[in-house]
């Protein structure tokens, strides 16, 4: 859009270097007349051509801007979150980017940019709103993970005592079994590919299709497999290097 404004404005100053030419050769007030009249012309021309311009930049502005707030009602869909509201919302802003289209070049556009910044105030606020109230549920739901242990410590002791017993046996198993069969490097990776479980993964494999209570277990194990792994290192060091293969 600057190249074509600033083309425009080179054509204009041509013209009226031409104009001015017209005026040097005037010998009436009749010809003198004629030629004020055509640079009128020429920056009435100017100026409806210029505000053009702006207006079309701006309607390229609400359209981006709509194309964004698009693109944040997809990932909020899919989310499983409900957007109907916002859905009718950008409804009324494309149908008022379309009245802006338009209206450009016309004294209606500034009425309508103003409507379309309402609009877009209502739709961003609407999306803080949805963003703000899933904030909550979150909040909600890891106040409930907290209340299911409160509620069920009495799992706690079979729990530490069974995640105490299982990474040390893994880790130790793996260790000498591998430390029989393979070299030290290959001893190591076997040892903490056996031992180390993604627990990540896990807990949000309970989480999502066994509920809550299932996570408890993992919770637990969290701090046990990093002592394990901590204390083979020692072991590993005591022998000499460390993990250094």
């Amino acid at each position: 859009m600057k190249e074509k404004i600033a083309e425009r404005l080179a054509e204009t100053f041509e013209k009226l270097e031409e104009l001015k030419s017209k005026i040097n050769e005037s010998d009436s007030p009749d010809d003198l007349s004629g030629v004020v009249a055509e640079i009128r012309e020429v920056w009435k021309d100017l100026r409806y051509e210029l505000r053009v311009s702006v207006h079309s930049y701006a309607v390229e502005k609400f359209r981006h801007l709509y194309e964004r707030l698009e693109q944040v009602r997809d990932r909020l869909e899919a989310q499983g979150v409900d957007t109907s509201e916002l859905d009718e919302m950008l409804s009324d802003i494309n149908d008022t980017i379309k009245d802006l289209e338009e209206a450009v070049g016309t004294p209606e556009f500034e009425g309508k940019v103003k409507e379309a910044k309402d609009l877009f105030a209502e739709a961003f606020e609407k999306v803080k709103e949805i963003v703000r109230e899933r904030e909550e549920v979150l909040e909600a739901k890891v106040l409930g993970y907290e209340s299911v242990i409160l509620k069920n410590l009495n799992l706690l002791p079979p729990l530490l005592a069974s995640t105490v017993a299982i990474f040390p046996i893994l880790f130790a198993f793996a260790y000498f079994l591998s430390s029989k069969l393979f070299d030290r490097a290959k001893n190591i990776a076997i040892t903490y590919s056996c031992g180390m479980k993604n627990l990540p993964i896990a807990l949000a494999i309970a989480i999502m299709s066994f509920g809550t209570l299932t996570a408890l277990p993992i919770a637990v194990a969290f701090a046990f497999q990093m002592l394990t792994a901590v204390a083979f290192y020692r072991i590993y060091r005591a022998k000499g290097g460390g993990l250094s293969v």
